[in-house]
């Protein structure tokens, strides 16, 4: 291998030395003193390479590293052939790696007192790891550090997506999220763009669950829903579903109303936008619903029909003029309608619209002056009619009819007796007699024996009355 030194004339140019392996200096290159402790390394316009090699068997087996110029790019690196194994490269300062670039592309840097940030790629993603990294615009400034596997926005630092909107720190456990104005925000969608998916969508103040094409409202499913906030002189101003109002009573409005401490709490109102057109209902004991508003008489209307305030059915169960009134009203288009009182599936007692009263089997009512059970009274204005049974013998009253004056015992009205009388009749009447029941011959059955009566009836054979005393039958003619 020819070595030689020579001068070739060029401007400001130093003395070369020339290496070359062959006579026709094709495989020659130059290193050149260009200047003042510089060496160059040049041959014309040819592109040069520096080769320092690891191991080396012959052209096709080695292990080198690189540095020089290929198809006009600087070539920093390692290479190898044949038998060569690919080796990494670092990059030291004060004799400490700072850098390292791995086989397989991974670099690794070791920032000083920090512990190693990596690049590498996983599947075609670039992939960055560090327990702690990070990117602001100058040294010491706000930016975006990578933590502890946690991505930390420093103050006054935002996230921007593709120049659609922003996720801004405002505050300790503060966020925003703006459009790239600033200024507003859309609707934040759930895994998927289509109605197929849900959304949350800023509306003014309001805050919608919708689809996630804005095409329409979406459910919301909740264990427990606690709305606070929004009070008004101590007032809370409520939750509004679909334009019905939850609302705290004080402040006035429709809706339905949390109630306590005004009349009995707590209780939930129901109103048309004023106390005076509120009802409220409490739990007034274990398993008991309570109506109530102070002193005011309340009542419950049960509709059959309605077309407006004009024109309707309903029964009514409630109080007028501190009476209890239960029954049926209508008004307008509406028609009169009766009541069946139904016990098992069965109708047992029913009232018609003329104010018939009647029963398909027994009829029983006890009056509360009554001593005993099983009495029905009756009372009709001021022509009174009194009908009343009573299994209780300390109460001397089987029946009492006013009026056509049938009385057995009336000890609870009078002295007792037993009347079966209407008025005085005249001698030409044909009506309001005694009825006694008659038999044809002289009566010969033992009549069935009744505590303090006698069987009475006539022989209409033979014209005579006949009454049964001493257990026997006796003519009275």
């Amino acid at each position: 291998m020819p070595l030689s030194t020579f001068n070739n004339g060029e401007a400001n140019s130093s003395v070369r030395t020339k290496i070359n392996a062959s006579i026709n200096e094709i495989n020659s290159f130059f290193l050149i003193s260009e200047s003042t402790n510089i060496l160059g390394l040049r041959n014309s316009t040819n592109a040069q390479n520096f080769r320092i090699y690891n191991t080396y068997t012959d052209g096709s087996n080695y292990e080198r590293g690189v540095f020089g110029f290929t198809s006009n790019v600087l070539r920093i690196g390692t290479e190898k052939g044949g038998t060569g194994v690919a080796r990494a490269m670092s990059f030291l300062t004060d004799g400490v790696e700072r850098i390292n670039i791995g086989t397989t592309g991974i670099i690794s840097l070791y920032p000083e007192g920090l512990t190693t940030l990596t690049f590498y790629n996983i599947g075609g993603i670039p992939w960055i790891q560090g327990s702690s990294i990070q990117i602001s615009p100058s040294p010491y400034s706000s930016g975006i550090v990578v933590r502890n596997g946690m991505l930390d926005l420093q103050p006054g630092v935002s996230l921007r997506f593709d120049y659609r909107g922003y996720i801004l720190p405002i505050s300790d456990g503060v966020m925003a999220i703006t459009d790239i104005a600033g200024t507003n925000f859309n609707r934040l969608q759930f895994g998927g763009t289509t109605s197929s998916f849900p959304a949350l969508k800023r509306s003014g103040t309001s805050l919608h669950a919708r689809l996630a094409d804005d095409s329409g409202f979406t459910s919301v499913t909740v264990k427990n829903l606690v709305v606070d906030g929004g009070y008004t002189n101590g007032a809370w101003d409520g939750l509004t579903l679909n334009g019905f109002k939850l609302r705290s009573y004080i402040n006035a409005g429709s809706g339905i109303f949390l109630e306590s401490g005004n009349f009995v709490a707590p209780a939930i109102g129901i109103g048309l936008g004023s106390p005076s057109d509120t009802v409220f209902l409490n739990i007034g004991a274990t398993d008991t619903l309570y109506q109530v508003r102070g002193t005011n008489a309340q009542k419950f209307w049960l509709a059959n029909t309605y077309t407006d305030a004009n024109n309707y059915e309903r029964a009514v169960f409630g109080f007028t003029s501190n009476v209890l009134r239960i029954g049926t009203e209508q008004l307008g288009t509406g028609v009169a309608r009766g009541i069946d009182f139904v016990v098992g599936g069965t109708t047992r007692f029913s009232i018609t619209t003329d104010g018939t009263v009647s029963s398909t089997t027994k009829f029983k009512i006890s009056p509360e002056t009554a001593a005993g059970a099983n009495s029905f009274f009756f009372d009709q204005g001021n022509g009174m009619r009194f009908l009343a049974f009573n299994n209780a013998l300390s109460v001397s009253q089987d029946l009492f009819i006013e009026g056509a004056r049938i009385y057995l015992n009336k000890g609870q009205y009078g002295v007792n007796r037993s009347i079966i009388a209407g008025t005085s009749v005249a001698t030409t009447a044909t009506n309001g007699f005694l009825y006694i029941p008659t038999c044809a011959g002289t009566p010969t059955g033992t009549p069935t024996a009744e505590s303090g009566t006698a069987p009475i009836v006539i022989d209409s054979t033979n014209n005579k009355m006949y009454i049964y005393s001493g257990s026997t039958w006796i003519a009275l003619n």
